[in-house]
């Protein structure tokens, strides 16, 4: 499979999560979508759990809005990443805090917050996005040579903490 990232989301944030995918696999992090990589005819929850379990090194980066606290599917996404024992980049489009399972989940991880930043570009948080999921990776003990992220030799990240 080889992906870096999985992207969650709720349907509704659609727009900003093909967004982000387009501007983190132009910078070389493969990125696993629902909608784009789990082909017709196939199981969701299969796919799901083989995207999730099946790839060393992954980092979930969960876009959170309004819309995330009201979906069912985005937390069983947070459930399998929390039995694997996956990373997750908490990425808050809108100025919201998460409730119920999502607080359980979440409440003690550092966030990345991206609404009220207009000037800031998809760009820019495509950038640190990429930037943690180095950092991430490489607490985990994935060295330069096993990251499938190009260029990681010689990266550094001048982003802001992901608060």
């Amino acid at each position: 499979m080889g992906y870096d990232v999985f992207i969650s989301y709720a349907r509704k944030d659609q727009s900003f999560a093909d967004t982000l995918v387009q501007h983190l696999e132009q910078k070389d992090v493969k990125c696993w979508i629902d909608h784009r990589d789990i082909l017709p005819g196939s199981s969701w929850a299969e796919d799901i759990d083989e995207a999730i379990k099946g790839n060393p090194g992954l980092v979930i980066a969960l876009i959170f809005s309004s819309n995330t606290n009201a979906s069912d599917q985005v937390i069983k996404e947070l459930n399998l990443a929390g039995s694997y024992k996956i990373p997750v980049i908490p990425i808050r489009i809108e100025n919201v805090m998460p409730f119920g399972h999502y607080m359980y989940h979440l409440g003690t991880v550092n966030w990345m917050n991206v609404f009220g930043e207009e000037n800031k570009s998809s760009d820019q948080i495509a950038e640190q996005v990429k930037s943690a999921v180095i950092r991430l990776r490489s607490r985990k003990g994935f060295s330069a040579s096993e990251n499938k992220i190009n260029n990681i030799e010689g990266t550094t990240s001048d982003a802001p903490s992901l608060s």
